[in-house]
């Protein structure tokens, strides 16, 4: 059911357009309402209420909370009430970064986000709050991922320089319920900035230094993290004793996947992957 800014409309959103306006009771059911995409959210409300969703300047949490039930998986259970999604079983496997650049990388990364974060909270800054507590995530996933989100960080404060108005606004509800790669899409595109701008200046300079140091890791050494995929990969065909086994690794951020993808290719490994850009087909196939 979708109706994008340009107004073009799927033959499914014309039916559901032509049974919301003679239906006396209208529930809609989704587990992907607006695909981060507000006008298609708005769009699709629109079939509740044309009045109070008239615009997407009406996509505020009051007005939406009139009309939706949010449910969890973690909450979702069957007809007899046992949990859909079980409890996973893990195991930690130990990385050792002692004395390496990654180290020097992962504490950079700390103490901006450590200092960073307070300054945010003494503004009111949720976005910049979010942002800074996704960068220890993804610090925390692969050395290319941070460098990545800190090139555009650098690039956006470079052409930022003074105070404006911030543009972020989500439900924070909604917001953390999102997936990462979603939340981080949403916290790159906001305008997010301090309002001092020496602070920003301040922001730039620890930057600059923190992708010096990613750089230094991937140039000098491999991540410690996709050397331990590696080892867990050979130990794992040694011990079923076969060298064709299929496995699933499951990352937090679509630059994880490519750089692990890259790295299993040069290693002669066959490699598929699937993420939110593919389309049904391309996940099919």
């Amino acid at each position: 059911l979708t109706k994008d800014y340009t107004g073009e409309i799927t033959s499914r959103y014309k039916l559901g357009e032509a049974l919301s306006k003679v239906s006396p009771i209208f529930l809609l059911l989704s587990a992907t309402p607006h695909k981060g995409k507000p006008y298609i959210f708005k769009n699709l409300l629109q079939l509740l209420d044309e009045y109070m969703f008239f615009s997407v300047d009406d996509l505020i949490p009051e007005n939406v909370r009139k009309v939706t039930v949010r449910n969890k998986k973690r909450a979702s259970v069957d007809l007899e009430g046992n949990r859909l999604f079980k409890q996973r079983i893990t195991e930690v496997c130990p990385i050792d970064r002692s004395f390496t650049v990654e180290e020097e990388l992962y504490n950079a990364v700390t103490e901006y986000v450590t200092e960073y974060y307070n300054y945010a909270v003494k503004e009111g800054n949720k976005g910049l709050i979010f942002l800074l507590i996704m960068y220890q995530r993804i610090v925390s996933s692969s050395t290319k991922a941070i460098l990545s989100s800190l090139e555009k960080r650098l690039s956006y404060l470079s052409s930022y320089k003074i105070a404006k108005e911030r543009a972020f606004y989500e439900d924070e509800e909604e917001f953390l319920d999102k997936e990462s790669e979603e939340q981080l899409d949403i916290l790159e595109n906001s305008t997010i900035g301090l309002k001092a701008v020496d602070l920003i200046n301040k922001e730039i300079n620890i930057l600059e230094n923190c992708i010096f140091l990613a750089k230094q890791t991937l140039l000098q050494e491999k991540d410690s993290k996709l050397i331990m995929v590696l080892e867990i990969i050979d130990e794992i065909k040694k011990r079923e004793n076969e060298p064709n086994l299929k496995m699933i690794i499951f990352t937090e951020f679509k630059v994880t996947q490519k750089y692990i993808r890259e790295e299993l290719e040069k290693k002669g490994y066959k490699v598929a992957i699937i993420n939110g850009d593919l389309s049904l087909d391309e996940k099919m196939s």
